[in-house]
């Protein structure tokens, strides 16, 4: 856990403990501060965790942000900017579409004790 972020400009650090929950695998943190925005940074070492519109709206996201830089065009940021957001609507319809696999019956023999 990195920190956890103040959403008020030029704030104090929020403070906060990590502790072992009693099941001893999860780690949990602590804080009195309601409702905090937590950063959490991960090193993901299985790129097939990542969607292809994640992919696709991260790398426009960074073209909008360095694009002007490297190719010199002014319009670049616009459109850039402009795909990035047409991929997270695209996402977030697809993420709405997503289902989860009904889980299998049990057998005749388990229900009928229910």
């Amino acid at each position: 856990m990195r920190e956890i972020e103040n959403v008020v400009e030029d704030g104090d650090a929020i403070p906060f403990e990590e502790e072992m929950a009693s099941d001893g695998d999860t780690m949990c943190m602590l804080t009195n501060f309601l409702d905090p925005t937590v950063v959490y940074t991960v090193n993901v070492t299985n790129p097939e965790r990542f969607t292809p519109e994640f992919t696709d709206a991260l790398s426009h996201r960074l073209a909008a942000q360095i694009g002007f830089q490297i190719t010199g065009k002014r319009t670049i940021k616009g459109d850039e900017t402009q795909l990035f957001n047409a991929i997270v609507q695209r996402a977030a319809m697809t993420d709405a579409l997503a289902r989860q696999a009904k889980p299998p019956r049990d057998a005749d023999v388990i229900r009928a004790r229910l």
